[in-house]
């Protein structure tokens, strides 16, 4: 277990703690709380993956699609590591390995989506690379609006004609 807010310069590092080392670094109070509001998201997340996936025979073969289907792992890393604006975003599936990544422009309020290589999906929002380097040939505006969550037309309104 790691205790992200604990000073004394524990980082990733030390993501595997003994119970004596997290009792010792934060008060167990907050900490019991952050694994329990853990727990539940982790949950929340799976119901929602089994919403979106077809229904599965055993409890086994969800997990498998949980661990393993690219929609799951995309939801996944948007939910958990999102970037500002973008962690609302809905995820579907596409075809040709794909994902539409959808939500609400910040500056006009109205729907808009991308579609997106789940394989860059998962570069970007949870292993932090770069949007260019994760999405080489998603249109700029589109990136912008996984950045910033301006669409094309929010970034009309905000700077006129100009372009991202």
């Amino acid at each position: 277990m790691w205790v992200p807010e604990t000073t004394g310069g524990l980082g990733p590092e030390d993501a595997l703690l003994s119970d004596e080392q997290v009792a010792a670094a934060r008060d167990l109070a907050v900490t019991l709380e952050s694994l329990l509001r853990s727990a539940k998201l982790v949950f929340e997340l799976f119901l929602e993956h089994l919403d979106r996936v077809q229904r599965k025979p055993t409890f086994t073969d969800h997990i498998k699609t949980y661990l393993t289907n690219s929609v799951a792992l995309v939801v996944d890393a948007v939910a958990l590591r999102g970037r500002g604006e973008v962690r609302n975003l809905d995820v579907s599936e596409e075809p040709g390995d794909c994902v539409r990544l959808s939500g609400r422009c910040v500056v006009t309020g109205k729907p808009y989506y991308v579609v997106v290589p789940s394989s860059g999906a998962i570069e970007y929002f949870e292993r932090g690379r770069n949007i260019a380097e994760a999405f080489p040939d998603l249109p700029k505006p589109e990136r912008e609006f996984l950045i910033s969550g301006t669409s094309p037309e929010g970034w009309s309104q905000l700077f006129g004609s100009a372009t991202c």
